[in-house]
């Protein structure tokens, strides 16, 4: 705890013995049981705002938000002792450091078996970081060799950095921070029951004394000594896996699933302002697909708009397209249309079992306790996702079998406008 002290951070009923903060005695709820002065929030705001800002305009920072926190935990090791975060950062695994152990370090082995354990794409965040690598080399790095020496921004120190900022990061004020103290809290599902803390903004003083402006781990139930502070956070296994190391202990059956409207569509455009205008989606959208008896008809009514073409296009006409999402594909719209529709999400899941590693035997025996090695850890993954693409995959393949017999948009508008039955001879205007 001396480190935590000297940084100005109060924490007297907290033990900091295991590296993470843990309960010395009880605790009531809306206790603040660590405060850390504003000043200690290493964030974007705080690397725009010191001499790196004028390096980084135009940055697309393509791996988001961790991007700029990666960037402002360099710049504050090259100020070395001067920086408010020294001893801080000094404290932290290094490169190369097995206590850092989260699948963006981890040997490629492993990786590649991360990828053939999950859908989550941890190959496309590489790339991702390669990317704010190569654009920071060819527009701060060679600029200022001086501010930033090759050896310090390296890609492999950038990559080690933004596997700290994921792993450590909490939201402050809508955008990733570090903040000493506040960071080392345990990261579990926040549908597990396991959290007890969340991450406040306080102010102390006023009237008679300074304003203190302060944020703060305070305690959302009781807890008792030996309790871990954990946050919740509302993530997938697999990226509770990627960004904090934690394994699928008591995690849900879940994984995501991308689908969207290729950029080659003729029809692209009037489909994105269905999708975005009017159903507050993307037209390149994520899905969290589940295992279970759980409602799909959202990600079904998206890929009818997705896989709309040919002469049913004439739905998304100025006359109609304003009704298209709430009303004109809310049900099945043509019997071609609801079979592509269903088969891309069938092949999707298809695929993605296909490529998984290991089979279902030796996963589940390996798999049974999932903190006890990274190898029973990717196990446990793969079984939570095999659950949730098989049981998503029978959902589509039970809605073809009964294509046939549903009513489309055509029948029901013959339907809805009275014209579904026999002529009445009394209707027919003589010629």
């Amino acid at each position: 705890g001396a480190l935590y002290a000297a940084l100005g951070v109060e924490a007297p009923a907290v033990d900091w013995s295991s590296g993470k903060p843990v309960a010395k005695g009880p605790g009531r709820q809306n206790d603040a049981l660590v405060t850390v002065p504003t000043s200690l929030k290493l964030d974007e705001k705080h690397l725009r705002g010191n001499v790196v800002g004028s390096f980084i305009e135009g940055w697309p920072m393509q791996a988001g938000g961790p991007a700029a926190v990666a960037l402002a935990m360099l710049h504050e090791t090259f100020l070395g002792d001067s920086s408010p975060w020294a001893m801080y950062l000094k404290s932290l695994p290094g490169p190369g450091d097995p206590a850092l152990d989260v699948p963006l370090v981890w040997p490629e082995e492993d990786q590649e078996e991360l990828a053939r354990s999950s859908t989550t794409d941890l190959k496309g965040l590489r790339a991702a970081i390669a990317e704010d690598h190569a654009w920071l080399q060819a527009n701060a790095f060679a600029a200022a060799p001086d501010l930033f020496p090759p050896e310090l921004y390296s890609l492999e120190r950038y990559t080690w950095a933004h596997a700290v900022a994921l792993s450590r990061g909490v939201v402050v004020d809508g955008a990733l921070a570090v903040v000493p103290g506040i960071s080392e809290a345990r990261r579990v599902s926040a549908g597990s029951g396991r959290a007890n803390v969340e991450v406040q903004a306080r102010a102390t003083g006023g009237l008679f004394s300074a304003r203190k402006e302060s944020l703060c781990l305070a305690a959302t139930a009781a807890v008792v000594a030996g309790d871990d502070l954990a946050l919740g956070v509302d993530e997938s296994p697999a990226e509770l896996l990627l960004n904090y190391g934690v394994p699928p202990v008591d995690a849900p059956c879940e994984c995501v699933l991308r689908f969207g409207v290729s950029p080659n569509d003729p029809l692209a455009g009037d489909k994105t302002v269905v999708l975005e205008d009017m159903a507050g989606l993307s037209a390149n959208q994520m899905w969290t697909i589940r295992s279970g008896n759980v409602d799909r008809s959202d990600l079904l009514r998206y890929m009818r708009v997705v896989q709309l073409q040919g002469i049913d296009a004439f739905i998304l006409e100025a006359v109609f397209i304003n009704d298209v999402w709430d009303y004109h594909l809310a049900e099945p719209f043509s019997r071609e249309n609801e079979d592509r529709a269903v088969d891309e999400v069938i092949r999707a899941c298809a695929e993605n079992l296909q490529k998984f590693a290991g089979n279902e035997q030796e996963d589940a025996m390996l798999g049974a306790d999932p903190a006890s090695s990274r190898k029973a850890a990717l196990a446990a993954l793969r079984m939570r996702e095999r659950a949730a693409l098989r049981d998503t995959m029978h959902w589509f393949q039970a809605e073809k079998e009964g294509n046939s017999g549903k009513e489309y948009y055509q029948e029901r508008r013959l339907r809805e406008l009275n014209l579904d039955r026999p002529v009445d001879p009394e209707e027919i205007v003589p010629g």
